[in-house]
């Protein structure tokens, strides 16, 4: 899915996406479709169990978000 894609699927789904980082709408739409809010948070691994997740491809292949981990 590429970044336009995103954004339109957001939208389609009734939001605006105005002052929002890529990152958190994907979050977001991971949320709506009942999959854990972790869009690079554990990339590179072959832990993920987000089987039916709509971006678990491309997650895999992105830089870790450091701030998003809970200590």
């Amino acid at each position: 899915m590429n970044i336009e894609e995103i954004y339109q699927k957001f939208r389609s789904m009734g939001y605006s996406s105005d002052g929002l980082k890529l990152k958190e709408i994907v979050r977001f739409i991971q949320i709506l479709e009942h999959n854990r809010p972790c869009f690079g948070y554990l990339p590179n691994n072959n832990h993920c169990v987000q089987n039916t997740c709509c971006f678990r491809e491309t997650c895999m292949n992105v830089v870790p978000d450091i701030e998003w981990r809970v200590e």
